[in-house]
């Protein structure tokens, strides 16, 4: 009874308040422009083992490179790293350069986060950040100077920040797929960036999975222009010292003339292994190379994906009432609390 008798006292505010809740709920459910959401859904396909990687992997080592079980196939980038992928400076950078085609022009994903028309909330709320931008200046000039290492403008990194509101990534470790979607006010860009990030995510994990096989096959592609140009002087210094020594028959002539026959079986035999592991070489790098098969092609959304309007002007609403209610309950303990203090 406690409770219910100031609500029952104060039941016209708590209408009262009802509706201009949901009048200013209105309000602003009218406002918010609409959002579109493009997605789309794709399954990786890594290569399985080769019968050849334990040659490779001898190989690999005589050249300096180290390649665990990746040669095999075994070494998978687990799904659950895409996240960090996309969160990645390179990536992002890759992403504020890349085009849409807006209305027949061609704008940078950088240009049209920075044209986008944001809310009055959003932009109070980024005074902040921005004042402390103007002292950072000096940090960024220094890091600037810095080589092999990514560095990020106050903008920059601003934008980053605002593309992962926009940009979502679901993998569902248990059914093995992967769902990319993005969300904009305009549906053909929501749509173009789910295709961009979805064509610069593909990239970086083909760049990942193949980098040791890649490594090794332009090491054994330098090794065989080698081994060949080896081969090669090795058959013409034969044939010049038979051109020069025809009719010379003794066993220094035939000790010299088996010597060269022996360098050039040798230069051969190498030249053909170098040969015949390239070859495998670029099998296994074609096995590494992940395939990926698109469940859920990209497309235009045609139905907006938010503002969920009815639900806007029901919190408006509630929220009003709730704190109505909260003010007819507190209103009697707070008059009590001050008389006993002036008392």
């Amino acid at each position: 009874m406690d409770i219910l008798r100031p609500l029952w006292q104060n039941g016209k505010l708590l209408w009262r308040s009802g509706v201009v809740g949901i009048i200013l709920g209105v309000f602003v459910a009218l406002l918010t422009p609409n959002e579109y959401s493009a997605n789309s859904v794709f399954v990786p396909n890594y290569g399985g083992q080769s019968g050849g990687s334990s040659s490779l992997k001898g190989l690999a080592s005589l050249a300096g490179f180290n390649l665990g079980g990746s040669i095999s196939g075994a070494s998978e980038l687990s799904p659950m790293l895409y996240g960090q992928i996309i969160q990645g400076v390179t990536f992002n950078k890759q992403l504020l350069n890349s085009k849409l085609f807006i209305k027949g022009d061609s704008v940078s994903v950088q240009q049209f986060l920075l044209d986008r028309p944001g809310s009055a909330i959003g932009w109070l709320t980024s005074i902040p950040s921005k004042l402390i931008g103007l002292f950072k200046s000096e940090k960024e000039s220094l890091a600037s100077g810095l080589t092999g290492i990514e560095t990020l403008s106050q903008e920059e990194s601003d934008l980053i920040k605002s593309l992962s509101g926009i940009i979502s990534l679901n993998v569902n470790d248990k059914d093995g797929y992967i769902e990319l979607s993005a969300t904009t006010g305009d549906a053909s860009v929501s749509a173009q960036l789910t295709s961009i990030v979805q064509g610069l995510l593909q990239d970086q994990i083909i760049k990942i999975k193949t980098q040791s096989s890649k490594e090794l096959v332009e090491y054994l592609n330098e090794l065989f222009y080698e081994k060949k140009a080896l081969l090669s002087q090795a058959q013409d210094q034969l044939s010049n010292f038979k051109d020069k020594n025809k009719n010379i028959s003794s066993f220094s002539f035939s000790n010299q003339q088996t010597r060269l026959e022996t360098d050039l079986q040798i230069a051969a035999g190498v030249f053909q292994s170098v040969s015949g592991q390239l070859e495998q070489a670029k099998l296994q790098l074609e096995k590494d190379t992940p395939v990926f098969s698109v469940i859920r092609p990209v497309s235009v959304p045609v139905e907006k994906s938010a503002p969920k309007r009815s639900l806007i002007v029901m919190i408006w609403g509630f929220l009003a009432v709730l704190l109505s209610a909260g003010f007819a309950l507190t209103r009697g303990p707070v008059k009590e609390l001050f008389k006993e203090i002036k008392q």
